[in-house]
Formats: C-alpha cells, sequence, structure tokens
C-alpha cells in the first residue's frame, strides 16, 4: 500500500513540469503567433507611409533641381537703361525676359516678360515701369479706393538703391481687372514712375532682381 502511494507521488511530480512545458510552449506559440501577426500589419501599414515619404522626398528633390536650373538661365542678368527724359531710370532682368518699350510722347511704358511679350487683358505681365506725365500725389490718389476698400494695401517704400525718395507700395487687386499684383509708386519731378508685377509668380524675380537694382535720377 505505502508503494504504491510512493509511486503515485512520484507520477505526480513528474507530471506537474509537463504540463508546465505545455503550458510555456502554448503560450509561446501564442504570443509568437501575436508578434507575427502584429508585424505584418504593422508592416502593412508603415510600408505605404515610408513608399509615399520616399515619392515626395524624390519629387521634392527634383523640384529643387529644376527651379535651380530656371535661376541659372536666368542668369546673367541684362540691364535696361531708360531715355534721359524719363529719369534716366535703369534695372537688371532676367536674361531669359524679352522687353517691349514704348518711350515716344510725354510717357514711357516698358513691358517685361519671359520669352515673348504678349497684350491682352488676360496676360500677367512679369515687370511693367511706366513713366507718367502725372503728379505723384494725383497718381496715388487713383489707388485710394481700393484701399479704403480693402482690396490693396499701401505701405510706405523707397528703392533699395534710391532710399531718398519716398513712395508707396500697392500689393492686392490691380486696378481694372481682377488680378493681384503689386506697384510701387514713386516720385519723380513732375511725373511719376510706377513698377509693377501683374503676377505672384514673378514676386521672386521682381522683388529681388527689378526692385533691388532699379535706379533713377529724381
Amino acid at each position: 500500500m505505502n508503494v504504491k502511494n510512493e509511486q503515485s507521488g512520484q507520477i505526480n511530480v513528474l507530471l506537474i513540469p509537463f504540463i508546465l512545458t505545455i503550458v510555456l510552449l502554448v503560450a509561446a506559440l501564442g504570443f509568437g503567433g501575436w508578434a507575427f501577426t502584429e508585424r505584418t500589419k504593422y508592416k502593412t501599414q508603415v510600408d505605404p507611409l515610408i513608399s509615399s515619404a520616399v515619392k515626395i522626398a524624390v519629387e521634392r528633390a527634383k523640384t529643387e533641381k529644376d527651379n535651380e536650373f530656371v535661376q541659372k538661365e536666368k542668369e546673367p542678368y541684362r540691364v535696361y537703361n531708360g531715355p534721359e527724359s524719363f529719369g534716366s531710370f535703369n534695372l537688371s532682368y532676367p536674361k531669359t525676359w524679352s522687353v517691349y518699350e514704348d518711350n515716344s510722347g510725354s510717357a514711357s511704358t516698358v513691358k517685361f516678360q519671359p520669352a515673348v511679350v504678349s497684350s491682352g487683358v488676360d496676360v500677367s505681365l512679369a515687370t511693367v515701369v511706366e513713366v507718367t506725365n502725372i503728379q505723384y500725389d494725383t497718381e496715388v490718389k487713383k489707388y485710394e479706393s481700393q484701399v479704403k476698400a480693402g482690396e490693396m494695401k499701401a505701405t510706405p517704400y523707397s528703392l533699395p538703391k534710391v532710399p531718398s525718395v519716398k513712395g508707396l507700395r500697392f500689393e492686392g487687386q490691380i486696378p481694372g481687372g481682377k488680378k493681384s499684383g503689386v506697384v510701387v509708386v514713386l516720385p519723380l519731378r513732375d511725373k511719376t514712375i510706377k513698377i509693377s508685377s501683374q503676377s505672384t509668380d514673378y514676386f521672386g524675380d521682381y522683388n529681388n532682381a527689378v526692385l533691388a537694382t532699379f535706379t533713377f535720377i529724381p
């Protein structure tokens, strides 16, 4: 009788580690299955994000390279010299731009546009320089209604190379149309100089090339 009890006790003692081993094995298999499922799920979710990020980075690098090429194509800048009767104004502009000038009569109009200068109401010119036979105060009043209506914003402005001449810079809807642009208005004795750009696409060259180099004899 004692022998049987001892044998039964030995069996129970051996059975416990076996059961624990099976439980641990099942738990390990379960954890492994869960980990694999989560990894697959994570990979499924993350791979498209990585692919999208790589695509964006490649496109951004290409855009930066294209912009760098376009900028290099504009250099070296050309110089335009206006007539003495209109203040001998001069400015630098990208060599990829064309110029159309009308210096006849009592006013001067010079238009700048990439490739070919076109005409028409739907054309947004890169830069237009006008010397009008109208006094500064009268010219500025043309923009008053739009400033009051909130269609344009007026700020004091002086050219970097002619800081002694004080004028105004108007930004917003250009008078006579729906185009958004910028116009710098400056006094020139009994005349007025207007330097404008009719599209935000050209603001970089307008600010960094045209206005940055523009000079005239007050």
